[in-house]
């Protein structure tokens, strides 16, 4: 039997709406997310254009260490090239009529080998603390030692701590971590943090002393090779 009439739930498609339709007129009222006037379409406008006031620009809470960045300029390689002098002379490296010896400041005139190294360590003398005294410190400070795990003692390692790094650096160039981070790393006063500034002192010392002996060793091979050839570049 065939079916002459639509079902009752049949739903017969509506035929489609013109594609101009889809545009929006021109009178469109206006629109409170675009701020148009008329077409969603149109490119929305300011009203008036706002001033941005920045702040003004804040200084660096810490200024910017200058460090050294050559050997060559360090007063580290002036005082190894001066105490290895003599042994490049008898080692017949150099003559004393082709390079003469080079000359010692004058607040170092007279000055016996000891004092030659903590003017050239020390220059200004300040209060700082030597390797044997960072030694004794930190091994005191780990077995817990009453006089120096003192509220004072405590304090004045730290602040002698702090000091001789900044000797030890000034006397080189620049080192793996600049003090300011350093010193904000630690900058709580504890018996943990005297005792890791305390190693950093003793590393630093190490680095000196390591530091003048391959300086010796350079200016041996600079009498030897003539400094910014193709071989010294080599090597």
């Amino acid at each position: 039997m065939m079916q002459t009439e639509p079902m009752v739930n049949e739903i017969i498609p509506e035929e489609p709406m013109p594609a101009t339709l889809a545009y929006e007129p021109a009178t469109a009222k206006a629109n409170d997310e675009t701020g148009s006037n008329s077409s969603l379409l149109e490119i929305p406008r300011a009203d008036e254009m706002l001033e941005i006031v920045l702040p003004p620009p804040q200084e660096p809470e810490t200024e910017e260490v200058y460090y050294c960045e050559d050997w060559y300029q360090s007063s580290l390689y002036k005082y190894a090239y001066y105490e290895h002098y003599n042994k490049l002379v008898k080692k017949k490296l150099i003559t004393v009529e082709k390079v003469p010896k080079p000359d010692l400041p004058k607040e170092q005139e007279g000055m016996n080998p000891e004092q030659r190294y903590q003017a050239n360590l020390n220059p200004e003398g300040l209060a700082i603390l030597s390797y044997m005294e960072c030694d004794y410190g930190q091994a005191a400070l780990r077995h817990k030692s009453a006089a120096y795990c003192s509220t004072e003692m405590l304090q004045d390692l730290y602040t002698r701590a702090k000091t001789t790094i900044e000797v030890l650096v000034a006397n080189m160039v620049r080192p793996d971590i600049c003090n300011h981070i350093l010193f904000e790393h630690y900058q709580d006063i504890t018996k943990k943090n005297v005792i890791k500034l305390l190693l950093r002192v003793k590393r630093l010392y190490d680095a000196r002393n390591e530091a003048v002996n391959i300086l010796q060793l350079v200016t041996e091979v600079e009498t030897i090779i003539e400094p910014k050839s193709n071989l010294w570049k080599i090597i």
